[in-house]
């Protein structure tokens, strides 16, 4: 495989799993917005606190190296 045909399947992987994180935020977001009972107004927060969680789930717990 040539440098650039690995870089296109890497791309590509790279495409579905930043799709694949992206819907596990819109869910989230989703299960967000429907606790607050559906009120309107905070899809931006709702959006924001969802991709905190993923991204926490994705790094797992921090280890103090102290």
């Amino acid at each position: 495989m040539t440098a650039i045909q690995n870089h296109d399947v890497e791309g590509s992987t790279n495409k579905e799993q930043s799709g694949e994180r992206t819907e596990r935020i819109r869910q989230r977001a989703l299960e967000l917005y429907e606790a607050r009972g559906r009120g309107a107004g905070c899809d931006i927060d709702d959006w924001l606190q969802a991709e905190a969680e993923i991204k926490a789930t994705e790094t797992g717990p921090q280890k103090d190296n102290a």
